[in-house]
């Protein structure tokens, strides 16, 4: 991994210095850095948006947050979730909703039946990358 230096030479680089995908993604950085990493485990959106960049745009704040995914950083990693009509919360195979995107029917991981209007029941989060740890 690199350096926190050389990582932020690297945003600017690829976002310039002045914009606000640079801004957010060393926002970003910062907050796991003064975060306790294992308390992190799952930050939804509007929770990292809301901690790092409330003014930011959604647009903005999903193209740095999914760069941080890519595999130059792995500084941020995402997984989905279902909520169920009953408010029971299920981890998705990222395959699962890759597949759901397709064919336009997502099945339900335990009752095996399809999810009516599944995207509104499906939900990304992050938590921290394999890199994460090593922002120094």
């Amino acid at each position: 991994m690199n350096s926190k230096h050389q990582i932020i030479k690297h945003f600017a680089e690829d976002w310039g210095d002045h914009s606000p995908q640079y801004e957010i993604c060393l926002s970003i950085v910062d907050y796991l850095e003064r975060t306790n990493l294992e308390r992190l485990r799952f930050m939804s959106f509007k929770h990292l948006k809301g901690e790092v960049a409330p003014n930011s745009g959604d647009a903005e704040f999903w193209r740095s947050a999914l760069y941080l995914t890519g595999a130059s950083f792995k500084i941020l990693d995402f997984g989905y979730q279902m909520i169920d009509e009953l408010g029971q919360a299920y981890t998705l195979e990222i395959e699962d909703v890759r597949q759901a995107k397709i064919t336009g029917e997502l099945i339900h991981p335990y009752t095996g039946e399809p999810v009516e209007d599944y995207q509104n029941h499906v939900f990304i989060y992050f938590f921290p990358g394999t890199n994460a740890q090593g922002l120094v």
